[in-house]
């Protein structure tokens, strides 16, 4: 079962709801989790099992997974908010796409969906 998250940075850019991780169909091809996109400055889902991914809006920026990027995240948090498999982010302070500060927090949005 799949879980969401929200983002928030103290700038006011705020996304909620990202998706993270499948459902019981297609967990096995599907894994979902929060991207930047630099060029459109934007948060966006993406399928880490693709090999390349893409932004949903167009850009042609090939989006940046926050679970897989070290350098989008200055200082590991030491709480987790989110894990798939191997794949997880915690709740230290994220590159933000807005400000370019590294002050975005993830959250647990309380939504599953399967």
């Amino acid at each position: 079962m799949g879980h969401a998250v929200d983002a928030a940075c103290r700038c006011g850019y705020a996304v909620a709801e990202l998706r993270i991780g499948a459902g019981k169909l297609n967990f096995q091809t599907v894994c979902e989790h929060p991207a930047l996109c630099g060029q459109g400055r934007h948060l966006v889902t993406v399928n880490l099992y693709e090999a390349v991914h893409h932004c949903p809006d167009g850009h042609a920026d090939n989006p940046l997974p926050y679970a897989i990027t070290p350098e989008l995240q200055a200082t590991p948090g030491s709480e987790t908010v989110s894990t798939w498999g191997e794949f997880e982010l915690n709740d230290g302070g994220y590159l933000c796409p807005q400000c370019g500060a590294y002050t975005l927090h993830f959250a647990e949005s309380g939504l599953l969906f399967d």
